[in-house]
């Protein structure tokens, strides 16, 4: 049950890398001025990190939700 938990954030997590990659590529290539293709380039590799906390946070939650017995009235 581990690996299909695991399964989908890490294809997501691997689409997500290499569409920055070929981002980073493109804007160091298609912008000539060094400053702000250095800091596009930079930047976008932070997207699979920020979804793989925001998808482990989300995990998490839903796995303390089950884990709490219901108070029974």
């Amino acid at each position: 049950m581990t690996g299909s938990r695991t399964r989908r954030p890490a294809a997501v997590y691997a689409v997500l890398q290499a569409m920055t990659v070929m981002l980073a590529l493109w804007l160091s290539r298609h912008f000539q001025v060094a400053r702000m293709a250095a800091t596009l380039v930079a930047l976008a590799p932070t997207l699979p990190g920020a979804y793989l906390t925001w998808a482990a946070h989300r995990d998490d939650r839903r796995e303390a939700a089950a884990d709490t017995p219901q108070a029974t009235r």
